[in-house]
């Protein structure tokens, strides 16, 4: 889960420079977390990325984590102070960036029920729509 990369790396993975990895960003094209890109948003929008280096980034990351994992195995008053910067640093970038993702899937929730609204106004079986809007809104609640 904690497969991120930094701006310039991500770049590179992809083969543009970071300025232009920069703009989709800006643009919400590619989300950004306190400055790391997660390798699954990455490969989503550039489908080109090399899965070697992926794979690298990811085996990496699976080094740093096991480093960090023997750091969660001690007790809290044996951890030290940065162990504990580190472990905080890694929890807030992944909820960070799970509440981004939240964010994105309400948004297009949202979006999803316009569009059955806008539908329904149109059709000739409007119940039916309601009852998918219905459905949506208790589902999504």
């Amino acid at each position: 889960m904690g497969r991120f990369v930094t701006v310039h790396k991500a770049a590179t993975l992809v083969g543009i420079p970071a300025r232009d990895l920069q703009l989709e960003i800006d643009a919400g094209q590619l989300p950004c977390v306190r400055g790391m890109v997660h390798i699954d948003d990455l490969t989503e929008l550039h489908p080109n990325v090399s899965s070697d280096d992926a794979d690298m980034v990811s085996w990496v990351n699976k080094i740093k984590d096991s480093s960090l994992q023997h750091a969660t195995e001690k007790l809290p008053h044996e951890l030290t102070k940065s162990e504990l910067r580190q472990m905080l640093s890694k929890a807030n970038k992944q909820l960070s960036y799970q509440r981004d993702k939240i964010e994105a899937y309400e948004h297009l929730i949202h979006e999803f029920r316009y569009s059955l609204q806008v539908l329904k106004e149109k059709s000739q079986e409007p119940n039916k729509i309601q009852s998918l809007i219905a459905w949506l809104d208790k589902k999504s609640h």
